[in-house]
């Protein structure tokens, strides 16, 4: 948590000049990197549930995270995502059941467990996903079985859905 420096300064003429400094203040850093860059359900019908292996799971998504610290693992999405052709669009409903029309919701989790997803909020309140992150090497920790799945209400309106989902790395 703190930075410890010692310099050595060589100009190649004169001797050696050395500097120290302890105990200086380290700010958190975290990075987080996504793949692929979207996610695609392709055809699915009104009234998905929520289930493993099915059309209602994409899976095979890597977040990488880089952290000199502690750290949390969040996710969020977008509160409407936007039909392509037609005029209503699609509500993400939180709290994990959709329950009006044309409403869908979110889980996720990154061991690729249903059992163990959470529901994704929206952006105003993101969600914790695995809140044991610590200290990574410069390469990161590259959780390899993320999943998401989708559920979505017995009224739905056929069209293509735009919306965005973010992964973030929060100090903890």
């Amino acid at each position: 948590a703190k930075w410890h420096i010692h310099v050595v300064v060589d100009d190649g003429t004169a001797a050696p000049v050395t500097g120290n400094q302890t105990d200086r203040t380290m700010n958190w850093y975290g990075e987080v990197t996504v793949g692929p860059a979207t996610i695609d359900w392709g055809n699915v019908d009104a009234g998905l549930a929520f289930d493993e292996d099915t059309d209602s799971e994409e899976s095979g998504i890597t977040v990488t995270y880089v952290s000199n610290g502690d750290y949390s693992e969040k996710i969020a999405a977008t509160a409407t995502w936007d039909a392509a052709v037609g005029e209503i669009n699609a509500s993400l409903d939180a709290d994990g059941t959709p329950s009006s029309a044309n409403s869908f919701s979110l889980k996720a989790d990154d061991t690729g467990t249903l059992s163990s997803a959470v529901v994704v909020n929206t952006t105003s309140s993101y969600t914790d996903i695995d809140t044991g992150g610590t200290i990574t090497g410069e390469s990161g920790n590259a959780e390899d079985a993320n999943s998401v799945w989708l559920a979505l209400n017995d009224t739905f309106v056929i069209d293509v859905y735009t919306g965005a989902i973010y992964y973030q790395i929060a100090n903890r």
